[in-house]
């Protein structure tokens, strides 16, 4: 389970962010009704078609920082993951050298790879 956290938290987060830029289906289900059923791609969108230009320009500007917000995050996640992984591959190699003498070879060579 420790292994798979990392993924599912990058899986949530990109699945936040699909959602948050997503128009056409939040049209579609929730029909755009004004004040109720805002998003901020819908908000962008009503903006720009109300030509209020510059509101819209700071909600791209408020979506991109929470897009570049979300892409630090899942740097931070994969980097995590990685270093677990290590981690753990580097205790079930010990596990099976003790059974397996080629396991010392394949982790000789793991570790020059820097696993």
């Amino acid at each position: 389970m420790p292994l798979v956290r990392p993924h599912l938290a990058a899986g949530l987060l990109l699945g936040l962010t699909r959602a948050s830029g997503e128009v056409g289906i939040t049209m579609m289900l929730g029909g755009n009704i004004s004040d109720r059923t805002n998003t901020l791609s819908l908000e962008i969108f009503n903006a720009v078609s109300r030509a209020e230009f510059d509101a819209a320009t700071a909600l791209c500007l408020l979506s991109t920082i929470f897009t570049f917000v979300v892409f630090c995050l899942l740097e931070i996640i994969q980097k995590r993951a990685v270093k677990l992984f290590r981690k753990s591959y580097s205790k079930l190699l010990d596990v099976f050298s003790d059974f397996f003498p080629h396991f010392t070879r394949v982790r000789a060579a793991f570790s020059k790879v820097g696993c």
